[in-house]
């Protein structure tokens, strides 16, 4: 066993379960090498190696030589390994979880291989079935059929896999299939084009299966999923913590760009992850690292309907352990309901009181000033008629901010004013939908953001990032492009201070305004949840999605842990916010064509230069594309047809 101290290693990187390139590349070395030799070679014809041992014995004038159809010989053992390695694995499934989804599209890649191997040792489609009367374009119409139900039937689980492997195989056999029927020639060339793409489909067809099999029976394996967290809650137990553990299921609550993080994350550390579909721009149920997706009602739009619904799922679903809120609006309900969920089950999130006290920000400035942080003067308004009359007492220039959390002004999370004349302009009217405004007055400086962990008041992780742009132009907005910095001193000085006086045990993001040449900082506020930018934190080996869980879950920690040191000059890139804050900025006519010209290009060096992504991963693009799906023009509605019972696989309690 081991502590959550185990993960504050610092270890930077992408220790996410990669795609597997090392396979994909010898398999494509290897078979580009034997076609090397095979062209280049003096000695025999190379269409005597490539084609079917049979025909090339029926045109020889002298046969037989062991060497005749060697490289096809060597596709029909790749077809009839897949096929071997996909059916055990299949039976294998079955008898650990029964006949699951992953045990059905292991026995129809078997099934679906085994007939393409017997085609090729038999040539089905080119003698034998021909003589009975069956045309080969009948076949290959019917192994076209055959192959499409199989990717429509299992398009999830092939989704979660290496699919762009699966889509570059599927391409050569199309390019085998298409010179053969288009070019009749028996040119050298045309032989070698025809089965080198062949070859190479099939190499590839084998590496995909092979390595989706060995994954999902490594995840079916006894301990591999089941079996987590791996450490013992403090003060329970040990019956206790085997309960906990049996409860390896994590539903989140939110599903916004950090929720792709977190799913990621969690699959790392073997938690099966249900995503819920709503709160957000959606995305992360198309995710590789996510299971299932529940549709839910909104619970904006009707709360006792959503509070009902999660009690049902929650009853139906034993196997799930941990409800973690991912955007705030969750947050702050299962803060103010945390009744909703039985006791059994753990809630990742700080408790009530924090929560609530995070969140109230005139009670957070005032807490700010009684600790000692940097605090510009602020005022409360209720009415129109006192928003220019407070921000003359606190002194141009200002900001405006939502008092309600996770509302906004219009479109944007606060307003800068320097003058009362540009106050009204930008606000021309009380905005609809806010109880209050704060008023404050404006710092000068970067924002910086700090991403921290804490036990008991104590704070033991800290990683600070430097915000270098937002999707607004007056800085206002989410951020799209940061980096990592050592840390400050007397920014890590405030958080522990505000820390101590919370007694915050959980994982928050802390903001601040820092004025490098003068070293004032000036304190925003605590966000209690994952952050916008919470890609970062995993990026740089912090782990929050993982401490998060064993916070809210009573475990403890030796407080020597709090010596995290994360990398500095990891730079991050949110392409999606960069690009919708560009549209958003031509829309609101607040940037012409040279503006919106200069946003693009800073967009793309952001996105050339960055280390990590948001949310856009080459072994998991699928929640990106769906995103950008959202800023294209008519296919906006795309975007939303998330599966519906995405994965839905048979789950067990171990």
């Amino acid at each position: 066993m081991h502590g959550i101290e185990g993960r504050f290693t610092g270890a930077p990187a992408l220790l996410w379960r990669p795609m597997p390139v090392s396979v994909y590349a010898l398999v494509f070395v290897t078979i580009s090498g034997l076609l090397a030799a095979a062209w280049a070679q003096p000695w025999v014809p190379v269409e005597d190696l490539l084609r079917d041992p049979l025909a090339v014995a029926q045109l020889a004038s002298q046969c037989c030589h062991s060497y005749y159809g060697a490289l096809s010989s060597l596709g029909v053992l790749l077809w009839a390994g897949t096929a071997a390695v996909c059916l055990f694995a299949g039976l294998l499934l079955f008898n650990l979880r029964g006949l699951s989804e992953d045990a059905r599209f292991l026995g129809a890649a078997g099934l679906f291989s085994g007939l393409l191997a017997a085609d090729d040792l038999f040539l089905l489609h080119d003698h034998v079935l021909p003589n009975y009367g069956v045309p080969d374009i009948a076949t290959y119409s019917l192994y076209g059929l055959l192959c499409i139900g199989y990717l429509w039937s299992f398009r999830f689980v092939i989704a979660g896999q290496d699919f762009v492997a699966f889509l570059l195989a599927c391409g050569f056999l199309a390019i085998s299939i298409l010179v053969d029927r288009v070019i009749h020639s028996d040119a050298p060339i045309r032989i070698f084009i025809e089965d080198g793409s062949k070859l190479f489909g099939i190499g590839l067809w084998a590496a995909f299966h092979v390595t989706a099999a060995v994954r999902l029976c490594l995840a079916a394996a006894p301990g591999s999923v089941g079996d987590r967290p791996a450490w013992r809650p403090a003060g329970r137990t040990a019956a206790e913590a085997v309960r906990t553990a049996e409860r390896g299921t994590v539903l989140t609550l939110g599903n916004y760009r950090p929720t792709i993080a977190v799913a990621r994350a969690l699959d790392r550390h073997s938690y099966r992850v249900i995503v819920g579909s709503g709160g957000g721009e959606g995305g992360a149920e198309f995710s590789r690292h996510v299971r299932e997706a529940w549709h839910h009602p909104d619970l904006e739009r009707n709360e006792e309907a959503f509070s009902a619904a999660l009690s049902n799922f929650l009853q139906r679903r034993p196997d799930i352990g941990f409800v973690f809120p991912i955007t705030e609006e969750f947050v702050v309900w299962l803060a103010r309901n945390r009744e909703a969920v039985p006791k059994e089950r753990v809630v990742v999130s700080a408790l009530p009181r924090i929560v609530e006290t995070c969140l109230d920000k005139p009670k957070m400035l005032e807490l700010a000033r009684v600790n000692g942080l940097g605090c510009p003067p602020f005022e409360i308004v209720r009415s129109y008629s006192e928003l220019t009359i407070a921000a003359q007492r606190v002194e141009w220039p200002v900001v405006v901010r939502p008092l309600t959390p996770g509302r906004r002004i219009g479109s944007r999370k606060a307003v800068i004013a320097a003058t009362a004349a540009e106050l009204e302009r930008m606000l021309p009217e009380w905005p609809a939908g806010q109880a209050g405004l704060l008023v404050q007055r404006k710092a000068n400086g970067v924002r910086r953001n700090v991403y921290f962990a804490a036990h008991e008041g104590e704070i033991f992780s800290a990683l600070e990032t430097k915000i270098l742009r937002t999707d607004r132009i007056d800085g206002t907005g989410l951020a799209v492009d940061g980096v990592t910095v050592p840390a400050t001193a007397v920014l890590l000085d405030h958080c522990g201070r505000l820390a101590r006086a919370l007694e915050f045990t959980g994982i928050g993001l802390a903001q601040f305004i820092l004025d490098a040449e003068t070293g004032q900082s000036c304190f925003i506020e605590i966000n209690p949840r994952i952050a916008g930018s919470h890609a970062i934190t995993e990026a740089a080996g912090q782990d929050l999605s993982h401490v998060a869980i064993a916070l809210s879950a009573g475990g403890s920690h030796p407080l020597g842990t709090r010596s995290f040191k994360a990398p500095p000059g990891l730079r991050y890139a949110w392409s999606y916010g960069d690009l919708r804050g560009l549209k958003s900025a031509v829309r609101e006519k607040e940037i012409g064509f040279a503006g919106a010209l200069r946003w693009l290009l800073r967009a793309t060096e952001t996105w050339l230069r960055a280390d990590t992504h948001m949310t856009w991963r080459w072994s998991d693009p699928l929640p990106t594309l769906a995103l950008f799906l959202r800023l294209l023009p008519g296919l906006r509605r795309f975007s939303a047809l998330a599966p519906q019972a995405q994965c839905q696989r048979k789950q067990e309690i171990i």
